[in-house]
């Protein structure tokens, strides 16, 4: 197998200077990216390396150095190969003599043995080269390789449709025939992927029965169908459906070359484009798939499009833009750069997970500034009053437990070991038995790559418990009357007796009952309420307090906002403790 170990772009379009290491030990590389930032412009300047796309000097050759000129303002493409034992070095440069009748000329180098461009061309006719770009969709191109003779030969070789080759060249008059046998075979293949997508989804050819020539003229002029509902051509189908049938095909060409020793290299533009979440999914299983023996490249906006949990292959671009004065053409140039971000900082880390909208939960990733708190459903609750009461956005991560938060530094501390900024973690611990035990695990000295703070949750009127050993945990901290609603309405889904509003405070005002947990109180009311069964429902459990969080629903409802900003008055200590937390 053939593959890329590395490429350089040197002034092509808004890429002044762009090398991509590329990790061997997986197949797909991704680029990503806020809009406009040069994302696309990788992958043309790969494609123009295999001569897939022209060359147009106007377009192609960065604006400033048109304005400034220079000896050094052609573009240069450089990339590294690797087939089994042998290196490869080759080089495509746009800097031409003038006598010289072609664009561009050859530089290669294989095992330090300088190549001459004859040896350069044999070598690259070995790759199968593939460019799917995000618009000009061509299917009459498509459709031209699949009923190609060397795609003839590797998909029916070895079936009865050979026979029906021979019978296409010799009669063109059979050709319609054949060419629509060959094809539906290829329906037969394809229309089972299309029916992950959607059951009743599928493709057809529609091959014309009247023709002088053979590839050129079929190609051009076969109908290319999606099958659904309506049965009409593709070009009256959505962006979406066009683009995933053409992603579809080219697969499926691409599997039968790899798996017959073809050395294959595939570029898709944005193949999330247009797609909802679902299809993306699925999408990027066959890409996965195929990924096994060809090398992909893509540029996504969609996080469902990389690897979030190993980051391989991975490349985050951004932009510099900056107006320069030249004295030649008497006036001013955008000077572009696009340029590859650092991830392994804290600072591009952000920027990976602003750019693709990858949520905190997604994968452990660091930020400069993080809570680690126990369970999720404190990152929910916190999360959603720091919203609230309009304090910034925080890296909130789950620990799962108090007992995993002590690994859990660790592992951020070695992962920060190279950061020029220390990370820091801001630890919130529930007062309660495990919570404390951890809390006395974590010593700020044992991680030196990173800074801590540490505290305990309080409860909404901030107890002081210094001189006992209390219960309390996240539910503790929001406003007890919120509590109470949310937990009686679980009663009455049950149909058991709600607890009352002056039972439930009596007892919640005496800080020696307090001291036990509000869901200790609810649970003993709620018990003695209803006899036998009250006790079918256990309000300490974990699916208790799981449940109360699902119905802690802010964004939107304004009845819990409204109430929320009521009971910051009967409540200050709530904010306040944010506040501190924010500060800290």
């Amino acid at each position: 197998m053939i593959r890329i170990k590395k490429i350089q772009i040197k002034r092509y379009r808004s890429i002044n200077d762009l090398t991509l290491n590329i990790d061997e030990s997986y197949n797909i590389s991704t680029i990503c990216g806020r809009n406009n930032v040069g994302k696309t412009n990788v992958l043309r300047a790969i494609a123009l390396f295999f001569n897939e796309i022209e060359y147009d000097k106007k377009i192609d050759m960065p604006e400033r150095k048109q304005f400034t000129g220079g000896s050094s303002k052609f573009p240069v493409i450089t990339i590294w190969f690797e087939e089994g034992s042998d290196k490869y070095e080759i080089s495509k440069n746009y800097d031409t003599p003038k006598e010289s009748k072609e664009d561009f000329l050859f530089d290669g180098i294989k095992n330090g043995t300088n190549l001459t461009e004859k040896e350069i061309i044999i070598f690259l006719k070995k790759i199968e080269f593939f460019y799917l770009e995000s618009i000009n969709i061509s299917f009459p191109k498509t459709i031209g390789l699949l009923i190609n003779e060397d795609f003839f030969e590797i998909e029916f070789g070895k079936t009865r449709l050979s026979k029906e080759k021979k019978k296409i060249k010799d009669n063109l008059v059979k050709a319609q025939i054949g060419i629509q046998k060959v094809l539906n075979d290829l329906v037969k293949e394809i229309n089972p992927i299309f029916k992950e997508f959607e059951n009743n989804w599928g493709i057809d050819f529609d091959v014309p029965k009247d023709y002088n020539r053979f590839r050129e003229l079929l190609s051009n002029d076969i109908n290319f169908r999606l099958i659904d509902d309506t049965q009409t051509p593709i070009q009256s189908k959505g962006s979406g459906l066009q683009r995933l049938a053409h992603i579809l095909i080219n697969l499926r060409i691409i599997q039968k070359l790899s798996e017959n020793g073809k050395n294959c290299i595939l570029l898709i533009d944005e193949p999330d484009i247009y797609l909802h979440s679902g299809l993306q999914k699925i999408l990027k299983q066959k890409i996965n798939e195929l990924s096994s023996n060809v090398q992909i490249f893509i540029t996504t906006h969609s996080k469902l499009f990389i690897d979030t949990y190993t980051m391989k292959n991975v490349f985050l671009l951004d932009l510099d833009v900056e107006k320069k004065y030249s004295k030649r053409k008497e006036k001013y140039s955008n000077d572009l750069s696009t340029y590859l971000i650092d991830y392994t900082e804290v600072s591009g880390q952000q920027k990976v997970k602003n750019s693709l909208g990858i949520q905190d939960d997604d994968y452990l990733s660091i930020s400069p500034v993080n809570i680690i708190v126990e369970g999720r459903e404190d990152v929910k609750y916190l999360s959603s009053l720091f919203k609230v009461f309009g304090f910034e956005d925080h890296n909130f991560i789950p620990a799962g437990g108090a007992q995993n938060i002590k690994n859990q530094l660790q592992h951020f501390n070695f992962k920060a070991k190279d950061y020029i900024t220390k990370p820091y973690f801001k630890i919130i611990f529930d007062n309660d038995v495990e919570g404390r035990d951890a809390f006395d695990k974590v010593k700020e000295d044992k991680y030196p790559n990173i800074k801590i703070y540490k505290t305990f949750i309080i409860d909404c009127y901030n107890t002081d418990y210094s001189d006992n050993k209390p219960n309390i945990e996240i539910e503790d901290f929001i406003y007890p009357e919120i509590i109470l609603n949310i937990s009686n309405n679980i009663l009455t889904q049950m149909k058991l007796k709600k607890v009352s509003d002056k039972d439930f405070f009596k007892m919640h005002s005496n800080k020696s009952v307090r001291h036990d947990g509000v869901l200790k109180i609810f649970n003993d009311l709620k018990n003695g309420k209803n006899d036998e069964r009250g006790l079918e429902l256990y309000c300490e459990s974990e699916n208790f307090k799981k449940d109360i969080c699902k119905a802690f629903n802010i964004e939107g409802n304004i009845n819990l906002i409204n109430q929320i900003r009521e009971l910051d008055s009967k409540y200050p200590e709530v904010k306040k403790f944010l506040e501190k937390i924010t500060n800290a």
